[in-house]
């Protein structure tokens, strides 16, 4: 089966397509394989035609709610570059009942493996408690934070259509249930109480077009103190949270005021900078900030000088009293 994947990819590349358009042609053509192996469901590739007809008439069929929705949204987003290669791949899946998930092939995906171990330390983190509980993803970019956990509600907001689609049909390939919500947490209103939160404004952060290489680079940076403030505002009493950010906006000037106040607050647990290696652009550091309830200290660990996550917390550690901070780059 490997082998077929490959093959798949190779004609894609040949073929021009990116990385990431290949990634999400691969995730969606396995998820219809899996409606077809699972429930005798068809869909034609050949063409753009026959698949949106076999879409349609395979939605009026279904039964299973979250199915149908995922289904009529891939026929309103034209996603799928049909002809017969594709159609090939899709039998080659149902013949050998393989389904293809995301895990499989994050390597498609830039920085697709140190994204993965990121990911699962801040999902350690998060759940060190082990309790079940509502585990939200505040910013969906795919499945692969969301599909680490079992035995939660998983709830994630999106910021586009696409990202709403594929994040839910890829939990479904693992099959995990999902309430996946298209929506901006930079412009739109949210609400609900969560146990769990994790967000990667790294990547959300960072615009490589915005300016040459400084600080201003991260133009989104006056929007994660604001949104990191609100989302605190939703975590349950015991709940924690976690973050992936460029260390460059722990003191951004755009969000010092909603930094100090959550300093007050005792919102901030922990600073985890990590391995330039996992930085989106390796010109800048990159940290995880824990937040919980009720830290009259907050602790730093710099892991900048380990090769990899597996003894980050036996980085240099400073712990320092919630009102005697004046900087979250205690290590500059």
């Amino acid at each position: 089966m490997e082998n077929i994947v490959k093959n798949f990819i190779d004609i894609n590349q040949v073929n021009g397509y990116k990385a990431h358009e290949i990634y999400y042609e691969i995730m969606i053509v396995s998820y219809l394989a899996k409606l077809s192996i699972e429930n005798n469901k068809t869909f034609d590739f050949t063409n753009k035609d026959l698949y949106l007809n076999s879409l349609k008439n395979a939605a009026e069929q279904m039964e299973d709610s979250l199915d149908k929705d995922v289904v009529v949204a891939l026929i309103s987003y034209d996603y799928i570059y049909c002809n017969s290669f594709v159609h090939q791949f899709y039998l080659s899946l149902i013949a050998n009942k393989q389904i293809i998930t995301s895990k499989e092939i994050d390597n498609l995906l830039e920085n697709g493996k140190e994204l993965n171990e990121v990911y699962q330390l801040a999902f350690d983190i998060l759940t060190k408690d082990k309790k079940k509980a509502i585990i939200l993803d505040c910013c969906c970019q795919n499945d692969m934070f969301l599909r680490l956990a079992d035995e939660y509600q998983l709830k994630g907001f999106a910021s586009n259509d696409l990202m709403t689609i594929l994040t839910t049909l890829q939990l479904r390939l693992c099959n995990k249930e999902s309430d996946i919500k298209e929506l901006d947490i930079v412009n739109d209103y949210y609400d609900g109480e969560f146990d769990y939160i994790f967000g990667d404004m790294h990547k959300f952060s960072y615009d490589e077009k915005a300016c040459p290489i400084n600080e201003e680079i991260f133009m989104q940076g006056m929007s994660l103190w604001p949104n990191i403030a609100r989302l605190y505002s939703l975590l349950s009493s015991e709940g924690r949270m976690v973050f992936f950010v460029p260390s460059v906006v722990l003191d951004h000037l755009r969000g010092m005021n909603i930094r100090d106040n959550l300093l007050l607050d005792k919102a901030i647990e922990k600073v985890i900078f990590l391995p330039r290696k996992y930085a989106i652009n390796k010109d800048f550091d990159c940290a995880l900030m824990i937040f919980s309830r009720g830290n009259k200290e907050v602790t730093f660990i710099d892991a900048r000088k380990h090769d990899d996550l597996s003894n980050v917390f036996n980085g240099d550690t400073k712990v320092i009293r919630f009102n005697e901070i004046e900087s979250l780059r205690v290590f500059d």
